[in-house]
């Protein structure tokens, strides 16, 4: 039986990635490549969103690549739901995190942010820990490697990372001293990562001992299509400032700076 389900969510290039293997050095914990999930799941066709009704097509090819195995009919109403997708997705995890030996799980798609409302309702006994970074260290991340890796990404201008950032901080800011909801600013928990990683654990009441980081971790986390990943380990006692500065006109600064500068991140600390 699964104890605890727990959701990474935030920013993309905020410090999911290594939140995640972190805390999975706790010997109870099991996780998992990112799911993208919610994305396909949901309609966009408003009358089907608000019913709850899937897009069905997208999040059954959604479901193969991630080896969930379902029995769908199209006859059979019920199939059609959120709430029939997103049980075969929650038996998938646990199913695969039992077989591990572990009872509670981590899944980490920061854009599950966005999905918050549905996660919360079909998802038993759901935790969110959601990560929070410096705007501009963010929106430069995002920025450079939409550039790089158009193909995986996305070509985005600096105007959409910089409403991203935004939009994400409006968000969590929606569960500030709400139950289940834990809040990781990355400047602050690099400065100290295991005990930051310690508090954590403790806050989900889950037992504190925890290992040092090994590449067994991030290899059941980090896919050899994700090279921008592939550095986290390294970056760990960086904050990226150099990145703001060297890739991006003063310019680009200037707008980036102008744009976040009422953000006030220590609501979350």
């Amino acid at each position: 039986m699964i104890d605890k389900r727990i959701f990474i969510i935030g920013s993309p290039r905020s410090g999911t990635t290594l939140l995640q293997n972190s805390l999975l050095r706790s010997d109870s914990i099991f996780s998992f490549p990112e799911t993208h999930f919610f994305y396909p799941l949901c309609n966009t066709n408003k009358v089907f969103k608000r019913l709850h009704i899937s897009n069905k097509k997208k999040i059954s090819n959604r479901c193969r690549e991630l080896g969930i195995t379902t029995s769908e009919r199209p006859y059979r109403l019920d199939h059609w739901t959120y709430k029939y997708w997103i049980s075969k997705l929650v038996d998938h995890l646990d199913s695969t995190a039992i077989s591990n030996g572990k009872r509670i799980w981590i899944e980490k798609t920061p854009m599950h942010l966005h999905y918050i409302p549905i996660i919360s309702k079909y998802v038993p006994n759901a935790y969110f820990i959601h990560t929070l970074r410096s705007g501009k260290d963010v929106i430069a991340s995002i920025y450079n490697y939409s550039t790089k890796h158009p193909d995986i990404w996305g070509e985005r201008s600096l105007e959409q990372c910089i409403s991203r950032w935004n939009s994400d901080i409006v968000i969590s800011k929606q569960y500030v001293n709400t139950k289940k909801h834990i809040f990781v600013v990355y400047e602050k928990f690099i400065q100290s990562i295991d005990a930051n990683t310690k508090d954590i654990l403790k806050q989900l009441d889950i037992k504190q001992d925890i290992s040092d980081f090994t590449d067994k971790n991030f290899d059941q986390t980090v896919l050899n299509n994700e090279p921008w990943k592939q550095g986290v380990r390294q970056d760990i006692t960086s904050t990226n400032d150099t990145l703001f500065k060297e890739t991006l006109s003063e310019k680009q600064q200037t707008m980036i700076l102008q744009k976040i500068q009422s953000t006030d991140l220590s609501i979350f600390s």
